[in-house]
């Protein structure tokens, strides 16, 4: 085994989170919800698509609209289980913060979180979701907690890695790469 495989702790299938479920309910639906971008244009799923692994279906993510965005937008799947974020991990405190970078930044959903409050506030079904997941009044504090509540839901449980059923050459590759590969 070399020095650098060595400095990595051993590797298994990810362990299990806890999910308030009405929390991650209400972040699934704000996670799908346009009024969190300013012009009311754009969701994080727009971006983040389901059904490319919440990623994005372009080279290049949209981004806010009119503004030829720059980045990829990399997959939400066990997004819940790392510590720092976006392609350059620039962001590495906690999903909360990384929620309103990508809300309040100009160039991605250019929302001011005083009006986003104010939009969800509007919306009876929210009102009642917000107080059902025990935040009470909608807040954006609370948006922060809720988003990342959904995105906990997103975690890889079916491959056979996870589930311990690797193949032979799978198990070889894995060696190989915990050992000399490094």
């Amino acid at each position: 085994m070399t020095a650098q495989a060595a400095s990595y702790p051993d590797i298994g299938p990810l362990p299990q989170l806890k999910i308030d479920k009405a929390k991650a309910e209400l972040g699934k639906r704000l996670f799908f919800d346009k009024r969190l971008s300013g012009d009311a244009g754009i969701a994080c799923a727009d971006c983040h698509v389901p059904e490319k692994a919440y990623s994005s279906k372009k080279a290049l993510s949209p981004g806010y609209p009119g503004n030829g965005h720059f980045r990829n937008a990399s997959s939400l799947v066990n997004t819940a289980h790392k510590n720092v974020w976006n392609w350059d991990g620039r962001i590495g405190t906690n999903l909360n913060d990384m929620t309103r970078e990508m809300i309040t930044e100009d160039y991605i959903m250019n929302m001011d979180m005083r009006i986003m409050q104010e939009r969800v506030k509007q919306d009876p079904l929210y009102v009642k979701m917000f107080k059902d997941a025990g935040y009470g009044e909608p807040s954006n504090g609370s948006v922060r907690k809720a988003i990342p509540e959904y995105l906990k839901t997103l975690t890889s449980t079916g491959a056979p890695f996870d589930t311990g059923k690797m193949s032979a050459s799978a198990k070889r590759g894995m060696k190989l790469f915990k050992g000399k590969a490094g």
